[in-house]
């Protein structure tokens, strides 16, 4: 959503019923989101949903696909 400010949140796919890897995953992205974003312009709303495979993938991996996210997005 179009926006001057930049807002994000960040959430986990729906069926996930355990809170411990529930917040562990939203941990995961929260740190992405923190060692990436100055390399990407943005502005608005955005709302990022991590799915459920990401807990069986390593940290490298991840960031990897969520820099690939990131550029789309930005673009």
């Amino acid at each position: 959503i179009p926006d001057d400010d930049l807002k994000v949140g960040f959430t986990v796919q729906s069926g996930l019923k355990s809170k411990p890897k529930r917040n562990y995953l939203k941990r995961k992205l929260r740190e992405l989101w923190r060692l990436n974003y100055r390399d990407f312009d943005f502005c608005g709303k955005l709302v990022i949903i991590i799915k459920l495979i990401a807990s069986n993938q390593d940290f490298v991996s991840l960031e990897k696909d969520f820099r690939i996210l990131l550029k789309k997005i930005s673009e």
